[in-house]
């Protein structure tokens, strides 16, 4: 399998997306919050270790976050001249592309 190494940042926009996917807006009279935003917002613990679950379970898809899961990557499975986005695609999500993500 493939492996590729993703930011923190953009795991937490993918994070973010299927939270946002996933719930529907909250509304509160005329305003109106992304779900989240209301998790971060309301209870960070929580978010936070939803976040840490979601990253696990990149890990388990052959996707590591630099800092939080690339100890645990095979120096012989991290692709070289491969399409860097073909992990994520594979795995459901969008390429680096997608988030903003325009390396080398």
């Amino acid at each position: 399998m493939r492996q590729q190494l993703i930011t923190e940042q953009t795991a937490l926009e993918m994070y973010e997306d299927i939270l946002n996917d996933s719930y529907r807006r909250v509304e509160f009279g005329n305003l109106s919050y992304a779900p989240a935003t209301v998790l971060r917002e309301v209870d960070p613990t929580a978010f936070r270790c939803g976040f840490n679950d979601f990253v696990d379970s990149l890990s388990e898809d052959g996707i590591f976050v630099e800092g939080l899961t690339d100890s645990e990557m095979d120096p012989e499975e991290v692709g070289g001249d491969s399409d860097d986005g073909e992990a994520l695609a594979s795995a459901g999500f969008g390429t680096d592309e997608d988030y903003g993500y325009y390396g080398e």
